[in-house]
């Protein structure tokens, strides 16, 4: 129950804040058991999925916060909060894939040889699946959660936060230093997804063959 005496504004964004914090920790957590849970489903094997290590998917943790407060408005339509949802995490989940290759040169996710995707880096089916989980997230879980931290005492949840922010701090420094990676996390399986390119021989004859995307890497990097 909060406990703390109300000291204004400033208290009210404290809170607000608080709150947030620990939303994002929650949505980063159950995201990071939704990816962990399909490899232990389809795979039969634990893969510790993510760029860090701790047990948190930053981009379902930034991706629920964002949904939360820039869509807030337009929380009354729910046909517009959807494909809304769909375009943020679309963004969202592009503009990682391009950081993550681009400076980390890694691969977390390809989407190569899915149904309208856009440079592998996303995918209508994704998007869709992400429409329909944001909106969970909006409606059900956000204030689920909400109304479940406001029972915890303020000091629990302060403590909480910066013990979280704390941790997360030293897994994202060295996780800079050294990335999660090896199979199943960076070789993810839509890598080696079948897709057809034309083959012309030393003698000029031509024909299609199927490669796998881990192939096609592989000889481009002979």
């Amino acid at each position: 129950r909060d406990v703390a005496p109300s000291r204004g504004l400033g208290d009210v964004y404290k809170r607000q804040l608080m709150t947030y914090i620990l939303l994002f920790f929650i949505f980063a957590f159950i995201g990071w058991i939704w990816e962990v849970g399909i490899h232990i489903v389809e795979d039969g094997v634990f893969v510790n999925r993510g760029t860090m290590f701790g047990p948190w998917l930053p981009i379902y943790g930034f991706g629920g916060v964002c949904g939360i407060i820039l869509l807030k408005r337009f929380i009354d339509h729910h046909v517009a909060t959807f494909f809304l949802v769909v375009g943020l995490c679309s963004v969202v989940e592009y503009v990682t894939s391009w950081y993550l290759e681009t400076f980390k040169h890694m691969k977390y996710w390809d989407y190569t040889g899915y149904f309208c995707n856009i440079n592998g880096r996303i995918c209508l089916e994704g998007a869709l699946i992400f429409g329909f989980a944001g909106c969970a997230g909006i409606y059900i879980m956000a204030p689920f959660f909400d109304d479940l931290l406001k029972k915890i005492p303020f000091k629990a949840r302060f403590a909480a936060c910066v013990i979280l922010v704390v941790l997360f701090c030293c897994d994202a420094v060295y996780s800079k230093a050294n990335p999660n990676q090896g199979k199943g996390i960076t070789d993810y399986a839509a890598y080696n997804l079948p897709f057809h390119r034309v083959v012309v021989s030393e003698e000029l004859g031509v024909r299609s063959e199927a490669v796998s995307y881990t192939h096609l890497r592989a000889h481009e990097t002979e």
